[in-house]
């Protein structure tokens, strides 16, 4: 049977609960740092498990390390942890690494073990995320500046300022796309880049999305996995003789879904089947956002068949009838 050592992570240090394969009791604290951890992890078994809550970019270095040195590790979501205790009383680091332990021991067949992405993908999710960022600024000081415009008296020097704030963040996230695109381009991402776009009204922005999100389409290897990541199809909610309508689960990658929302609507403005598609299922009295949640799969089916198949979108190709006419 494999050991197995349950970690509490946080900023600066690292809680340590576990058995060796003697029996004897292992716990430790030791820094979070990459001299602390590699000591640590050399003194395992080859063949130990690492589970550790993820705490982002503060279990990073414990993640990584473990890689190079070829030991499992399971980065498992503080939710499932929270949700597998029961109910427990008291909370400490010490005590969360027990816990963590605990889970490991009782769902081992349920691990799955942390793989990073190529240095390619890290690079395009680090330049995307600042250019969400600055996105995001952007639009609060046009807001801002829109909304001041209403008032009885305006600042020229206020006005001045937020002008320049706007043009400077525009060079600069244009820049950042300019960068993503040139990165793509000199990579293997530029195949499936371009069999994404291929399809009028997936843009350039969203096909960076989605290969970042499904890291190159392998994490997210099916058009079901990456609908239930994004959070576009609904889950069952009945108990008995109940039946409530089935909803979204809170718990999505919401830049995906809205991402992939502004690539359904302008699919459907450009496409004229996913218009027609769109229209017969609104004239069903089916609710809108019901209904693009519907064009959305829709999409990642037809995205998913095209990188599967390496062929580009044909806006000629004539889908072959299933039904098979048996003639006398």
């Amino acid at each position: 049977m494999r050991t197995i050592y349950g970690i509490d992570i946080s900023k600066t240090h690292l809680d340590i609960y576990g058995l060796n394969s003697n029996g004897k009791v292992i716990k430790k604290r030791i820094n979070n740092t990459l001299t602390a951890i590699e000591a640590f992890m050399l003194c395992l078994e080859k063949d130990a498990i690492i589970c550790a809550e993820f705490t982002g970019v503060y279990s990073d270095l414990l993640a990584f390390t473990c890689h190079q040195l070829s030991i499992s590790i399971s980065l498992i979501n503080g939710y499932t942890l929270r949700h597998s205790m029961g109910n427990e009383k008291g909370k400490s680091d010490a005590i969360d690494a027990i816990r963590i332990w605990e889970y490991g021991n009782r769902f081992t067949d349920k691990l799955t073990f942390f793989e990073p992405d190529n240095e390619e993908i890290q690079e395009l999710k680090e330049l995307y995320n600042l250019r969400n960022q600055l996105v995001k600024q952007r639009r609060m000081i046009l807001t801002s500046k829109t909304t001041s415009q209403q008032a009885m008296s305006n600042s020229l020097t206020v006005h001045k300022t937020t002008t320049q704030v706007i043009v400077q963040l525009s060079e600069h996230i244009k820049a950042l796309e300019h960068e993503m695109v040139e990165l793509i381009g000199s990579t293997h991402l530029s195949t499936n880049m371009e069999l994404v776009t291929s399809i009028k009204g997936v843009g350039k922005i969203t096909a960076i999305e989605l290969l970042i999100a499904s890291g190159n389409f392998k994490k997210l290897d099916t058009c079901k996995k990456a609908a239930s990541y994004a959070g576009v199809c609904p889950f069952p909610n009945q108990s008995g003789n109940k039946a409530y309508k089935s909803r979204i689960h809170p718990r999505s990658d919401r830049k995906l879904k809205s991402a992939l929302y502004m690539a359904a609507v302008s699919v459907c403005r450009v496409n004229k089947e996913f218009r027609i598609y769109k229209d017969r299922k609104r004239s069903e009295g089916k609710h809108y956002f019901l209904v693009m949640n519907n064009v959305i799969n829709k999409l990642l089916r037809m995205i998913y068949a095209i990188v599967s198949s390496g062929k580009p979108f044909d806006f000629e190709y004539l889908p072959q009838d299933p039904r098979t006419v048996k003639i006398a």
